[in-house]
């Protein structure tokens, strides 16, 4: 975090390795197996949903990151722009935080020669395995609501 005001960092031997350890000010507390806690307890939602439901297209491949737009990078936001470029039966599923990023995410694909339709936005909800966006990582935070 870099601030004088966090003391310590809760993180794994994955998450912040032993050499990397005095990149930061805080003190590390390592969690024995892994820093996410999930709630096992937590019910799983009733109802399925498809596809459709989340309005992305039957047979083509998703890529998708839920992290929050902020986050994304431009140099990130060309790798997935050449990604899309490269498979053309694919889209990109994202987070939309607001209307106005989502428009000018839109606007870098067409800039990128990327449809802007093929980047599909939800709100928080349902997601699988996402990519992470450097040097952000992934959305742990989201794991529950989606």
């Amino acid at each position: 975090m870099g601030c004088s005001f966090v003391d310590y960092i809760i993180a794994d031997r994955t998450l912040i390795s032993e050499n990397d350890r005095n990149f930061y000010s805080e003190k590390v507390v390592l969690l024995p197996h892994s820093y996410q806690a999930n709630d096992r307890k937590r019910e799983i939602a009733e109802t399925e949903l498809s596809r459709h439901d989340c309005g992305l297209p039957d047979g083509a491949f998703v890529f998708c990151c839920f992290n929050g737009n902020y986050k994304i990078t431009p140099d990130t936001f060309d790798c997935w722009m050449t990604l899309l470029r490269q498979s053309s039966n694919s889209v990109l599923w994202l987070l939309e935080d607001n209307k106005i990023a989502a428009k000018n995410l839109r606007k870098e694909a067409q800039q990128r020669d990327v449809d802007p339709s093929r980047l599909i936005f939800c709100r928080a909800r349902a997601a699988g395995p996402s990519f992470g966006s450097t040097p952000f990582g992934r959305p742990i935070p989201r794991y529950g609501a989606m």
